[in-house]
């Protein structure tokens, strides 16, 4: 099945409109490989959450150029199931962090679950991509990739888009524009914007952005290799020296080495509502997305408020998503798993047609340890409590003394 192009851009007018096909299966001097699963695949499986596979030989494209309107080829690795009859779904994964690591055994265990896996380098992440500007060109970026996609003679015209962080942002820039072919989205830990995060309160989170470019690693002359053990453990000792580091334009150089442009510009641009960020954000595309979505969020996440937000907008546009949220911080092991386990599960519920579960909010509660499942969020009835610091670090229904003291040096 060959499945038309996507609409237009709407930030190209008709005639300007960019030709980006390719011929199908575009040679990147790289033959594909057939393997089978091993059994370092298999305790991956297991690892994830995932349901016995659907094959156990896995074909691997890698390197695959994946042309861009302004003549940038961003690379992609495509991992299929080697019995493929031409009806596999694609799933999409547009990461800035590389796509080694844990990522090609990730992609393994879930195309063997009867997917076509692209995993594709985000611009400025991968050599001979350009500069690294987070937040940028995902939308164009992310259009053109569907395009590519849709000249293969494997893709099936259904898509589906999962994404951690900001491979999540990622998704929210060009998924309201994807049309019919997108089918299904299992976004964790994100939102579809940053500033929150970044400007936590209204004042800049230096920990979350300063944090975020270390684990980056400034995003050097090969972003994807990966780092050895006493490479991380050197890395980590110059960002417990940066945040401590006055002034805070030094303080990327002391974190990575080098000056990181997008660093200086998030210092720069503290107007949250000015245009820098606005031209970042896609909370006004948000409700725009037709297809089905799974909001996957972390208690102790810096996301979550963010993320909530995204809900609470689809849902007052009539089209509540799925919402699971589990006892995680941003980078809890748990937290991923739960993101590749849920997604296999919803993508397949949803080419079935049959519910994933009974309702569609589920929360873990802290304290009793317990899932509960709910048709909405907030649950039918709530209703907010505040509660107030009272010296000694204890929380009361009442507010503290009238000298509104909480606690003192000595206490902290």
């Amino acid at each position: 099945m060959h499945t038309p192009r996507p609409s237009a851009n709407p930030e190209y007018p008709p005639s300007n409109q960019p030709d980006i096909r390719t011929p199908p299966m575009s040679s990147n001097g790289h033959p594909p490989v057939k393997r089978r699963l091993t059994p370092l695949d298999e305790a991956m499986r297991r690892l994830l959450g995932l349901p016995v596979p659907a094959t156990r030989r896995i074909t691997i494209e890698r390197d695959l150029p994946v042309p861009m309107r302004d003549g940038v080829c961003l690379p992609a690795d495509r991992y299929s199931p080697a019995t493929d009859r031409g009806k596999s779904p694609t799933i999409l994964i547009r990461t800035p962090y590389g796509r080694g690591g844990s990522n090609p055994r990730v992609a393994r265990a879930v195309a063997a679950q009867g997917f076509h896996v692209v995993l594709q380098a985000c611009r400025g992440t991968a050599v001979g991509t350009g500069e690294f500007a987070p937040m940028r060109h995902e939308r164009a970026d992310g259009l053109d990739t569907i395009a590519w996609l849709a000249d293969q003679p494997w893709y099936t015209g259904q898509l589906c888009v999962f994404g951690f962080s900001y491979c999540g942002y990622a998704t929210w820039g060009f998924a309201a524009d994807a049309g019919d072919q997108l089918v299904g989205l299992t976004m964790a830990a994100t939102a579809a914007q940053f500033t929150g995060s970044l400007y936590t309160g209204g004042a800049f989170s230096l920990d979350s952005a300063l944090t975020w470019v270390w684990g980056l690693g400034a995003l050097g002359s090969n972003p994807e290799r990966q780092p050895t053990l006493i490479e991380s453990w050197l890395r980590r000792s110059r960002l417990h020296a940066a945040l401590a580091h006055l002034p805070l334009a030094e303080a990327d150089r002391v974190a990575t080495g080098q000056r990181v442009g997008f660093f200086q510009e998030w210092l720069a641009e503290n107007d949250t509502a000015g245009e820098y960020w606005l031209e970042r954000d896609h909370r006004s595309r948000v409700t725009d997305v037709q297809a089905p979505i799974h909001m996957i969020g972390g208690w102790y996440d810096v996301m979550l408020p963010c993320q909530l937000d995204d809900y609470a907008a689809l849902c007052k546009a009539g089209r509540p998503p799925h919402l699971t949220i589990g006892p995680w911080k941003h980078n809890s092991s748990g937290f991923f798993r739960c993101l590749v386990s849920e997604a296999v599960a919803w993508y397949k519920a949803n080419a079935e047609g049959r519910p994933v579960r009974e309702h569609p909010v589920r929360v873990h509660i802290g304290g009793s340890n317990q899932w509960r499942d709910y048709p909405q969020w907030p649950p039918p009835g709530a209703r907010p409590k505040p509660w107030y610091l009272h010296a000694g670090g204890g929380l009361h229904t009442t507010p503290a003394a009238s000298d509104g003291r909480v606690s003192t040096p000595a206490e902290l």
